[in-house]
Parts: C-alpha cells; sequence; structure tokens
C-alpha cells in the first residue's frame, strides 16, 4: 500500500514509501495530537480478522510495520474520522466473520481504546443483512454523519434490498 502525499493542495503529488504487511489494503487515516499518522485497513489475510495497524511519525513518508490491532473485522473496509474534540470516531464491520452488524466505536486517547461504541446495524450471522463500507465525517456544527452501503432481505422470494444509508449522531451518543 502507498500514500500519495502533496505539500502543495494538489498540483504535485508523490508516493510514501510502503506500508509493508500482508493482506493490509484500503488504509484510513488519522492525524493524532502528537503529529503521527495513524492507518488503519482491511485485513485480506489469514486470522486472527482485526483491522490492521501502522503508524508515520513522518507527514507520511514512511510507516512502521503493519501489524494487528485489538479491533476485530472481517476483512472490510473501515473508516474513521478525527472529531473537533480531538476524539477519533471510528465505523467498521466490529465482527471477525460477516458484514451483519456495523459500529461506531469512540476513542478518547488517540486509538489507543474504544470504550465507547454503538451499534448501527445489527443482524444474525450468516443472515443477508450486509452493512459495508461506511465512510465518516463530522460537520462543522458537531454532528458526525455516516454513511454506508446497506443491503437487507427481500420480501419473501425476492431478491436482497439494497440502498445506501445515512446516519446522523452527536458525539454524546455514543458515549450514552
Amino acid at each position: 500500500t502507498l500514500i500519495a502525499i502533496t505539500d502543495d493542495c494538489g498540483l504535485t503529488w508523490h508516493f510514501s514509501e510502503p506500508i509493508v504487511g500482508a493482506g493490509s489494503i484500503q488504509p484510513a487515516l488519522f492525524l493524532n495530537s502528537d503529529s503521527t499518522i495513524t492507518a488503519y485497513m482491511r485485513d485480506n489475510g489469514p486470522a486472527p480478522k482485526r483491522l490492521m495497524k501502522s503508524i508515520s511519525a513522518d507527514r507520511g513518508e514512511t510507516w512502521s510495520t503493519v501489524h494487528d490491532s485489538d479491533i476485530p473485522n472481517p476483512g472490510s473496509a473501515a473508516d474513521n474520522v478525527l472529531l473537533q474534540s480531538g476524539n477519533i470516531a471510528a465505523v467498521h464491520n466490529d465482527t471477525e466473520e460477516g458484514r451483519h452488524r456495523l459500529s461506531v466505536w469512540l476513542s478518547e486517547d488517540g486509538g489507543s481504546t474504544w470504550p465507547f461504541r454503538k451499534t448501527l446495524v445489527d443482524d444474525q450471522p450468516g443472515s443477508e443483512t450486509r452493512a459495508h463500507y461506511p465512510a465518516i465525517i463530522q460537520s462543522r456544527d458537531g454532528r458526525i454523519h455516516v454513511s454506508y452501503t446497506n443491503q437487507v432481505p427481500g420480501p419473501e422470494g425476492q431478491p436482497p434490498m439494497r440502498n445506501i444509508v445515512h446516519a446522523s449522531f452527536s458525539e454524546n451518543w455514543i458515549k450514552d
């Protein structure tokens, strides 16, 4: 995995050194208060199924060797955002098998721990329900917005129904 870097608002670009790790793809980055950058990536490799993690201390030019985090994930995309409060919110499938559950997690310590968690979608393993490819942002008014691809069982004898879902909530909602 390579990170594209610009120092002039997109006029020119160069690439980082590779982020080295077996099966790690689709990085979601956030800037820490100490100016390091953390990348969480989906894991297409063997168990344990976790989000993989790498850190850059030089503005994304070089990266630590990728290692498994403590965050369960079935090898699906995740996203995160540094909030106005300085906390980090992450959205991902927080199970090792399937995409039947999608949750938003909140860290108050730069991603070291994730004590606050809310489930957005929760169904049984093996069900037709899928919630995946999430994106997360925070608007100027402080609201957190998550969008994701959603699949739910269709009417009897019909194929599953698919749509895009938008959820909006406050940071306090995650903590409650």
